[in-house]
């Protein structure tokens, strides 16, 4: 069996095409395992594959940009996966051990996929863990705590990853935390950035897609978490705050949504800081298909 695999763009009054594959230049021309074929109006590539293994260098996000003297037009992205169902890894037991009082993560490297998976921290009851505040869920699916107290202490933090597509949870082995009593936690500390780090950082989008913000803390104090727009305001109609304040959502953004997102996390001790630099690109009316087609 061959699969057949091509990505097509169609345009009018198009000259010039260039691709990117997860944000970087892709030229199909120089690999001698793909077949190109472009005229006037499109630009096409595939590859003809035995095994799905041939496949795999393949996987990716694909964009193409295609420019004229009245400027450029972008296609919406294609994603290629190769992915087969991910299965339960064997793990050893993790034991963490810290001081009431300070930040710690606790990590569930969930297997490897280009299937986006839906973390859920549960104990031996399958009980989820109680989230606030101060213990929240990065979107990386692990476990973060602005700061420990000794009723944290347990031995079944238990990382649930679910894919949605294959219909699969996969229960992570237990890990156990052990709080040591610590003179730290009466002494008060200042807002300090765990996911980004604190500084700025710059965020691509296009237009019509969803964009995630996060801002997770540590300190003590628990800090609070404020988002602001510079030179703008949040169109609350299209945003939403989540996992209490620490992610912000913004829904069906446009060129007007791009700017600078300030995340400002305060507590009694001082003020942390990350800016966002959002840039939203418009997508062009071309079209982008892409299809398999089994051949036997």
């Amino acid at each position: 069996m061959s699969s057949f695999c091509p990505f097509t763009v169609s345009f009018s009054f198009c000259f010039s095409f260039s691709w990117t594959k997860d944000g970087k230049p892709f030229d199909p021309s120089t690999d001698t395992e793909l077949k190109v074929t472009k005229n006037s109006g499109s630009f096409a590539f595939y590859t003809l594959s035995n095994t799905m293994d041939t496949l795999k260098p393949y996987q990716g996000k694909y964009i193409c940009y295609a420019t004229n003297d009245l400027g450029m037009a972008v296609s919406n992205e294609a994603i290629l996966r190769t992915d087969v169902p991910p299965t339960q890894q064997k793990e050893k037991k993790v034991t963490v051990k810290s001081d009431e009082g300070s930040s710690i993560v606790l990590k569930c490297n969930p297997p490897q996929s280009s299937m986006e998976p839906i973390i859920h921290w549960m104990d031996r009851k399958l009980h989820h863990i109680q989230l606030s505040k101060r213990v929240v869920v990065g979107k990386d699916g692990n476990l973060y705590f602005a700061h420990l107290t000794m009723d944290d202490s347990r031995e079944d933090y238990t990382c649930n990853v679910q894919y949605l597509a294959t219909r699969t949870i996969l229960a992570k082995e237990p890990i156990t935390l052990k709080v040591n009593p610590s003179n730290s936690v009466l002494r008060n500390r200042r807002p300090h950035m765990m996911r980004p780090a604190e500084g700025e950082s710059t965020y691509h989008a296009l237009r019509g897609q969803t964009v995630e913000l996060e801002c997770i803390v540590q300190g003590l104090p628990t800090p609070e978490i404020t988002w602001l727009k510079k030179e703008g305001e949040l169109d609350y109609s299209r945003t939403i705050k989540d996992m209490f304040d620490r992610l912000l959502r913004l829904s069906d953004i446009s060129e007007s949504d791009s700017g600078e997102y300030q995340c400002i996390a305060k507590n009694t001790q001082g003020t942390a800081i990350h800016t966002y630099h959002l840039k939203v690109e418009g997508v062009s009316h071309c079209l982008l298909h892409r299809h398999t087609q089994n051949q036997k």
